[in-house]
């Protein structure tokens, strides 16, 4: 993007804090898109698929969201765009979107938040397992 430089950065390592002054992010699916729920960032989900992992995948997986944000929320949060739709022009719009709606989707991110609970999460699964194996 010509002209753009001041308006973005890429940053490939500590992506806590810059996630936090972000106004969105663009992220492949994975554990970087829970990285932008637990900063608040709205962000624009995309992923490429190989054509044959593409087809089997639509015959095997049956999800309606491919996110790990929407999957927790149990509903679509955030966007995914998946094959053809990653392109510039579905990004853009996107982003406006994102940016246009960004008080609603921040609280939306937050629940998102809260659902996947605080540090700990290690310590809270070894207390369950524990309480289980217990009684």
């Amino acid at each position: 993007m010509q002209g753009a430089g001041e308006f973005v950065r890429i940053v490939p390592h500590d992506r806590g804090e810059t996630l936090a002054n972000a106004d969105v992010a663009l992220s492949s699916s994975g554990t970087a898109t829970l990285e932008c729920a637990i900063a608040g960032t709205p962000v624009v989900v995309m992923y490429r698929l190989s054509s044959p992992t593409h087809w089997l995948a639509q015959r095997l997986v049956k999800l309606p969201h491919f996110s790990l944000v929407n999957i927790i929320a149990g509903k679509r949060v955030v966007p995914e765009l998946l094959q053809e739709d990653v392109n510039g022009e579905r990004i853009a719009r996107e982003v406006r979107s994102l940016i246009e709606n960004a008080s609603r989707l921040r609280a939306e991110l937050t629940a998102v938040k809260e659902k996947l609970g605080g540090p700990g999460a290690s310590r809270r699964a070894a207390e369950a397992i524990m309480s289980t194996v217990m009684s």
